[in-house]
């Protein structure tokens, strides 16, 4: 049996050095998109993380007057399609899953939702209704 080079192992771990370091640069997956400038992002930034108890059609978020199109749901960390896989009451901010879930399955929702607006929803004039089932399990109006 040989005896094992360290010298050259050394140098071959010290030349793929370099080349680590560069992979610790961030990424621009599209340099050339133009990005919204801070006037025009409405809203205020949120992310919810609720861990589903049981089987749920819906899944309340904590602030209603979600910003139409500014929301991104996952699943178990997988990201949901609006319309194939969920929908979504902005006015409410009650999200709707379309897909299987199971108890246990975790759903990440980071959204936007506009403070000046009232916080009231309504539906066609009627008071929309939202269940409390973390707070103090009852029936609420908001």
């Amino acid at each position: 049996m040989g005896r094992l080079k360290w010298g050259w192992i050394g140098c071959c771990v010290l030349g793929s050095l370099p080349m680590a370091a560069y992979a610790q640069v961030p990424l621009t997956l599209n340099p050339t998109a133009p990005s919204a400038p801070a006037s025009d992002v409405v809203g205020v930034g949120a992310v919810d993380m609720i861990q589903l108890h049981s089987i749920s059609l819906s899944v309340p978020l904590r602030y209603g007057n979600v910003v139409e199109g500014s929301e991104l749901v996952f699943l178990n960390g997988r990201q949901l399609r609006r319309g194939d896989d969920y929908s979504i009451d902005c006015a409410s901010g009650m999200i709707s899953l379309l897909v299987p879930q199971r108890a246990g399955d975790s759903v990440r929702v980071q959204y936007r939702y506009d403070k000046t607006k009232s916080s009231t929803g309504t539906s066609g004039g009627i008071p929309s209704l939202r269940f409390d089932l973390l707070g103090n399990g009852g029936l609420g109006m908001i």
